[in-house]
């Protein structure tokens, strides 16, 4: 860490979170779209078959994977959630956070399938 001028303290580097990617969903080929409903926000999240990616529409995004019936989000910026989906990936929910699917596309619904 240096305290040279124009470099970053440990302090500020600390202070600031990681910068996060920008990316628009719009431009992704049949994103997965789901309502989110959480303790802290009401949005719709995108879900990326191409680079595993997701986010909500304010840009808050993250990178998601599937095990079974969980799905993991990583939060580029928040860290882990975890849900679970008893309907074959139409809806998603744990501890008051949910995910409920729109439209989804069928290579979203063949992830639950397998």
């Amino acid at each position: 860490w240096s305290n040279q001028e124009g470099a970053p303290s440990r302090e500020e580097d600390e202070r600031d979170p990681p910068p996060i990617i920008e990316e628009n969903w719009a431009d992704w080929t049949s994103p997965a779209r789901f309502k989110g409903v959480h303790d802290h926000w009401c949005d719709p999240v995108f879900f990326n078959k191409d680079n595993f990616r997701y986010q909500k529409s304010n840009h808050d995004p993250g990178t998601w994977s599937v095990d079974g019936i969980a799905l993991s989000l990583a939060w580029d910026v928040w860290g882990t959630d975890s849900l679970t989906t008893s309907d074959g990936g139409r809806s998603f929910c744990k501890d008051g956070f949910r995910l409920e699917g729109e439209d989804l596309p069928a290579w979203w619904l063949e992830l639950f399938t397998q």
